[in-house]
């Protein structure tokens, strides 16, 4: 019987802690950024951002 590769098990479980760091953050980043476009300008959307500098 062979014995276990601890060595091989740990550095799996760094991996995939690692993998759900990534996850997690990036998870943070486009949350962020949603709410950033939710918020916007107070402009209506499907308004051009220069649509209040536009002479008339």
């Amino acid at each position: 019987m062979r014995k276990p590769n601890y060595s091989q098990d740990r550095a799996q479980r760094e991996r995939d802690k690692a993998a759900k760091a990534q996850a997690k953050a990036q998870k943070k980043l486009d949350q962020k950024a949603a709410e950033e476009n939710a918020a916007g300008s107070g402009r209506p959307e499907g308004e051009p951002a220069d649509a209040e500098d536009a002479p008339r």
